[in-house]
């Protein structure tokens, strides 16, 4: 399996970009510009909704799905606990942070670059499984075509 969060969710990006027929996706990578710099192009495209890929890495044997939104933005929360719980069941997984949903405070990792692209429309950060634990590992492409029919009926 990939071990590496930025080439796996490179092969989760594309392939959304190539498959997702009822809705424009864009993609940014992070790059020389850094988080600031591809979070300003973000927020300049003016999305109907941002969703950051990542995995989560600990310990190879912590367990379990987290999205995280910014505190009190209750529209991402709701989009959160939807897409954890949907993956949740689609994959037999666990739900961290009770909901499945971690609300993001300031100093919270993952809060400034939810924050950076904060332009009054839902944002969120995916961690839906934990790269380094084996028994967590799903395709990139299996995960791709799940997260292409989410978006496809949101």
């Amino acid at each position: 399996p990939i071990k590496v969060e930025y080439d796996y969710n490179k092969i989760v990006a594309e392939h959304l970009k190539k498959t997702v027929k009822s809705k424009e996706i864009k993609l940014f990578y992070r790059g020389a510009t850094g988080i600031t710099g591809v979070n300003t192009q973000v927020r300049l495209w003016d999305d109907d909704l941002s969703l950051e890929l990542h995995c989560n890495s600990f310990n190879g044997k912590a367990h379990g799905c987290e999205i995280l939104a910014l505190s009190g933005d209750k529209e991402s929360i709701k989009i959160g606990q939807d897409i954890a719980q949907d993956f949740c069941k689609r994959f037999n997984r666990k739900l961290r942070d009770g909901d499945g949903v971690k609300e993001l405070k300031k100093n919270d990792r993952g809060y400034y670059s939810l924050a950076l692209v904060d332009d009054g429309y839902p944002s969120i950060l995916l961690e839906p499984f934990f790269i380094d634990n084996p028994n967590e590992w799903i395709d990139p492409i299996v995960y791709a075509e799940f997260l292409r029919e989410w978006i496809e009926i949101i």
